[in-house]
Parts: structure tokens; C-alpha cells; sequence
């Protein structure tokens, strides 16, 4: 079955592959209920809500030239915004980050509906934070800055992963996330 459903060519009912999706993926006007997504985090991180009781935010703009002024439309204004805020996307974008992207409380990254690709630049930053949902966004050839295979600590790293696909050729071992219900979460 599940094969079926990643080649595309299931033509069967609606079928949702783990528990988050099958709050939302079968619904035909699932766009129109994005927050109701929170209400659906298994788990230890099932109280949290992201920005649901905030505005929709959507992002227009892939560039990311300066963090210090961030023009709005970009990721990168949305997630410095004082409240709590939904952020989507209106298209299909590849974000460069050419500095880490400094998370605040109370956000949701929502990118279902649209291929979001954060790669080839800085990382996310994650840290002194609450309340943070990051949905269906691809982040990939990140280097974090302070990880490193020779780090003794980080060889007794351990790392589950849950709702993900890693491409051949992984060879780092060094996820640095800490966030439930994400496809990393280092424990």
C-alpha cells in the first residue's frame, strides 16, 4: 500500500499513512481548516498549538538578504513577528538561509500544499523557545555549525526519526533538533 501511495498511483479512498496526516489529508477543504492541525500533535508535545490563535502569515518570497531588515513576505519576517502567527506559503519555494533563522515562540511553518525546500545554507534555530510546530517542510544539506563527528559527546548522540525519508548517501549522523512530532528529534 504504501508504495502505491508514494509512486502516485493509488486511485482507491483517501488513505493517510501516520496519525498526524489523517486529521487533515482527506478532507478536500483542508486548506481552509490549517490550524485545526494543532489540535492533532500525538504525543508529548500534544498541548502545543503554534500560532494557531494567531493570524495567517504567507510567505511570497524566497530571498533572504538581510535577517537585520527582512522585507516582509520572506520567512524570515514572518517568524520575527512579535504573537503568535500561522505561516504558509503561497508557491513552491527553495529558501537559502545565509544566516541562522532565529526562531520565536508561538509560530507554526506550515508548508503543506506547496514543495518548501530550506537547504544549502544556515540552519534553524530553535532554542529558548516555546510553543513551535514545523509542518511538511524538506530541510536538507544544512551544516550545523557546531556539530562535528570528532565532538565526543555527539558520538553518544542518540536520534529518532519519525515520518521521514532520508535519501541515499546520509552519511551525518548529527541531527540537531529537539522538537516532537518533527522528522528529527534528538533525545
Amino acid at each position: 500500500m504504501r508504495s502505491m501511495l508514494r509512486s502516485g498511483k493509488y486511485w482507491g479512498p483517501c488513505q493517510a499513512t501516520n496519525p498526524v496526516d489523517r486529521c487533515w489529508r482527506c478532507w478536500k477543504d483542508w486548506a481552509n481548516y490549517r490550524p485545526k492541525l494543532a489540535d492533532f500533535v500525538p504525543g508529548f508535545g500534544h498541548k502545543i498549538t503554534g500560532g494557531q490563535k494567531g493570524p495567517i502569515y504567507i510567505v511570497t518570497d524566497s530571498s533572504d538578504n538581510d535577517l537585520t531588515n527582512s522585507k516582509p513576505g520572506t520567512l524570515c519576517h514572518a517568524v520575527i513577528q512579535n504573537g503568535p502567527l500561522w505561516i504558509i506559503f503561497a508557491r513552491d519555494l527553495h529558501i537559502k538561509l545565509s544566516q541562522e533563522l532565529i526562531m520565536t515562540s508561538d509560530k507554526t511553518i506550515d508548508a503543506r500544499g506547496a514543495d518548501v525546500h530550506i537547504a544549502y545554507g544556515a540552519r534553524i534555530m530553535i532554542q529558548h523557545v516555546k510553543n513551535v510546530i514545523l509542518n511538511g517542510l524538506s530541510i536538507h544539506y544544512i551544516f550545523p555549525a557546531s556539530a562535528s563527528d570528532s565532538y565526543a559527546p555527539d558520538k553518544m548522540m542518540q536520534v529518532t526519526i519519525a515520518y521521514n525519508h532520508f535519501g541515499r548517501g546520509l552519511i551525518q549522523k548529527n541531527a540537531k533538533m529537539s522538537i516532537g512530532n518533527l522528522p528529527c528529534c534528538e533525545q
